[in-house]
């Protein structure tokens, strides 16, 4: 009985946060669409044949798919870690091209660290991905053909959008304001001199984040909080990730220093 509470629980869980980047509201939506990739020729220069019927596809069945499901088709309970259309979505916004795409999938995998963790949620859900020794031609190739799966257009199952706390800020002690703070001014002060630059300051963006959400010292309560913040700024933070020039990243640097400073309006030290 206890077991089948547990999986119940997690369940809830994963469908809370199962986008992580798109319009938020309070209550659940019905849905009943399974996210199944469509199986045509992709117009990409590297996927010439049917992506289904390439080695990175074979070896994505090898080494992928008994945790990341290929679709949402096989249902929630049995998952083990989030599917491969969220993996994919999340890494896509977050870079440039595919050869961007493919250096950090096979940057996570060969080590997976919790500061460059796209998806933060997921770990309350499924725990840490472990490291996978996958060899490097292999791994190249399960990356390239990530990229080239097509899936149909996605809704959220659920949306939400950060709370106050019955109408008041949420309390935080003085070291996680400080890290706040500390993003706010590493906003501020960035200056890059090429897209790489700011690409690579938005991985450190994302490493602030994690921080908070991914904090083993703080309650599960207010962890959730400071995800639900970080939702909201979400495309904003991957927008960075995956500026293309130094006036395109300039651009991408202000509005998430807009979007962090809100910070001040839930967030109080104690």
């Amino acid at each position: 009985m206890q077991i089948k509470h547990y999986t119940i629980l997690a369940m809830i869980l994963f469908a809370f946060t199962n986008c992580q980047n798109e319009t938020v509201s309070e209550k659940p939506e019905k849905h009943t669409q399974t996210l199944t990739p469509v199986r045509k020729s992709t117009k990409t220069e590297t996927a010439t044949s049917n992506v289904y019927n390439t080695k990175g596809y074979a070896l994505m069945k090898q080494y992928c798919f008994a945790c990341h499901f290929e679709s949402m088709a096989s249902g929630m309970g049995s998952q083990a870690a989030p599917p491969v259309y969220k993996l994919q979505k999340q890494y896509k916004l977050a870079t440039t091209n595919k050869e961007h795409f493919i250096k950090e999938i096979m940057k996570w995998v060969q080590d997976p660290k919790d500061e460059r963790m796209l998806l933060n949620r997921a770990v309350f859900v499924f725990g840490k991905m472990p490291k996978i020794n996958v060899p490097d031609n292999d791994l190249r190739k399960i990356a390239e053909t990530m990229y080239d799966l097509e899936y149909p257009p996605h809704q959220s199952r659920m949306k939400v959008r950060m709370p106050l706390n019955n109408g008041r800020k949420w309390q935080i002690v003085g070291s996680q304001m400080k890290k706040f703070e500390k993003m706010v001014n590493a906003l501020k002060k960035f200056k890059g001199n090429s897209a790489n630059d700011y690409q690579e300051f938005g991985w450190e963006i994302v490493k602030m984040e994690n921080s908070l959400v991914l904090d083993p010292e703080e309650s599960p309560r207010l962890r959730t909080k400071f995800y639900l913040f970080f939702f909201e700024i979400t495309n904003d933070i991957r927008a960075l990730m995956a500026s293309k020039s130094v006036a395109e990243g300039e651009k991408n640097r202000k509005v998430l220093l807009s979007g962090v400073l809100r910070y001040t309006k839930y967030f109080e030290e104690i």
